[in-house]
């Protein structure tokens, strides 16, 4: 593994994503985001996949359109963080290290917690 960031996180925030990009690459961090990594004409899925695979370390950013998201079950968003927790699990099962990182944008966690603990 390279130690590299994954940057999971909906188009909506893209702005302040990659403000945050800009700011962690100051600092020498190497940070996958397609906005930056995949070229026009690339294949979007696959080369998300492939990073994926590639990363030990994931920041999910969580905002209303990322929870709204989630809560529907629908889109890109969605589809990552079934990868990325399905990555987690099986290095896990073989003592490898893997780290996510949730970073709450607009206090949608406490959202999320208060839907979850009304079902």
């Amino acid at each position: 593994m390279n130690r590299q960031i994954f940057f999971s996180y909906r188009w909506d925030d893209k702005n302040f994503i990659l403000d945050f990009y800009k700011n962690l690459k100051q600092y020498n961090y190497k940070v996958w985001i397609d906005e930056t990594e995949l070229n026009l004409g690339d294949n979007l899925p696959r080369g998300i996949s492939n990073a994926l695979l590639r990363t030990d370390c994931f920041a999910i950013f969580l905002s209303k359109s990322s929870y709204a998201s989630l809560i529907k079950q629908k889109g890109g968003f969605n589809v990552e963080i079934e990868k990325i927790i399905s990555i987690k699990e099986i290095r896990q099962s073989e003592g490898k290290f893997t780290k996510i990182v949730l970073i709450d944008l607009e206090g949608c966690m406490r959202q999320f917690c208060i839907s979850e603990q009304d079902n």
